[in-house]
């Protein structure tokens, strides 16, 4: 006899829900999905409002509205801005109701901790939506990696330089900031947000069982702003794992031109590189093999099965919330360092997407020569507008 399909709400359509709604509302068979019902207080996707009218699939202003909805709900999907995370995971747990909400966690760590004993309490699970740890691709990966295949770990390197112009920042009012008007903790960031997937992977890969990530106990580092915002839009960052593997990360909003991800990964008997364009990662092995373990770029809605899948069978989700901790213990200790301001003299009025956008002079080759060096931009002494950073323990649970 078939199992009926799970039921899903998804809460929040616009932006990066837009790709989410398009998903649920035509799964692939084999998901055995059913969305049920979409939660948005100012929904702006058209498409998305005219496909789920046309389906008959309600439409709520919030989660209060959707109650008697959300009592035949399985799973719910969260989409919304970051400082509404964890208040409606915690709506959402209180009810027995699983939860994938996507990344970041949430605005800080105390608001983790509360959706930690929320979750403690309540049947099912709080998945978080790291779409790189859900992919079969990365499994594989990961498994080869605990098994040894490779050797010990030495380093980990990644450079992700990804313009955006002043449409992205204006797109909504909690983007940059450290907290809304309301005070609710959002602290927006390129490690935060835009490009946390890359540094999750490094210590989701390094992480001690399937669903776990490696633990990082300090961080030193270099944060810069240039974007009239609250938070920080460059960073350079050298973390230090517990088991003391070394993990270098470099971001920036404020260069010129899309790079990356750029990745290695260095161990005791080979590199791991990701190449783009559909390969994926492969590792080449030091006496001259190599092997390909896909890309995970090209499962982004693995999660939305695969989260499907464990309320079926009652299975752990590749990257629960604790898997997610790591993260956002970096995101807490990072919102409480020194932020450099840079001086106008040192940016340019450019332009991405044919929108305006704040540039920084040599940054990109700065950020290139540290993801290369395994060095902060400070210590290469490249250009002039760099500030000495920071080293600090990694805010504890």
């Amino acid at each position: 006899m078939t199992a009926p399909p799970v039921r899903v709400a998804l809460i929040g359509i616009g932006g990066f829900g837009r790709g989410l709604a398009r998903a649920l509302l035509d799964p692939p068979p084999a998901a055995a999905v059913e969305l049920v019902a979409a939660i948005d207080p100012m929904p702006r996707s058209d498409d998305v409002v005219a496909a789920l009218a046309k389906r008959g699939i309600p439409l709520f202003p919030d989660l209060e509205a959707a109650q008697s909805v959300l009592a035949a709900v399985d799973l719910a999907v969260i989409a919304s801005p970051i400082p509404c995370h964890a208040e409606q995971t915690i709506f959402l747990r209180a009810r027995g109701i699983s939860v994938l909400c996507e990344k970041p966690v949430a605005g800080s760590l105390a608001q983790l901790r509360q959706m930690q004993a929320h979750s403690a309490e309540a049947p099912g699970f709080t998945a978080i939506g790291f779409q790189w740890s859900f992919a079969t691709s990365t499994a594989r990966l990961k498994q080869a990696i605990a098994a040894g295949r490779f050797g010990a770990p030495r380093s980990l390197h990644t450079l992700v330089l990804w313009p955006r112009n002043r449409a992205y920042y204006e797109r909504s009012p909690w983007v940059g900031r450290r907290a809304d008007d309301a005070g609710r903790p959002i602290n927006d960031s390129p490690v935060a947000n835009a490009t946390a997937h890359f540094i999750h992977h490094c210590l989701f890969l390094l992480g001690p069982a399937p669903s776990a990530a490696a633990t990082p106990d300090t961080v030193a580092g270099e944060l810069y702003r240039a974007n009239p915002i609250e938070t920080y839009d460059a960073a350079a960052l050298t973390l230090h794992t517990h088991d003391g593997v070394p993990i270098h990360f470099a971001t920036a909003h404020t260069c010129t031109a899309e790079i990356g991800p750029l990745i290695r990964y260095r161990f005791e008997q080979a590199d791991i590189h990701y190449l783009r364009g559909g390969v994926g990662f492969v590792a080449r092995y030091h006496d001259g093999r190599s092997e390909a373990f896909g890309d995970p770029e090209a499962e982004v809605h693995q999660k939305l099965w695969a989260a499907a899948a464990c309320v079926r069978d009652g299975s752990l989700p590749a990257c629960p919330l604790a898997a997610a901790t790591p993260h956002m213990r970096l995101v807490d200790t990072l919102a409480e360092q020194p932020v450099h301001q840079i001086d106008p003299a040192a940016t340019r009025a450019g332009s991405w997407r044919g929108v305006e956008q704040v540039q920084v002079h040599e940054l990109d080759a700065a950020w290139i020569q540290s993801y290369a060096s395994a060095c902060l931009p400070h210590e290469l002494g490249v250009v002039d507008w760099t500030a000495p950073g920071f080293n600090t323990p990694i805010t504890p649970l």
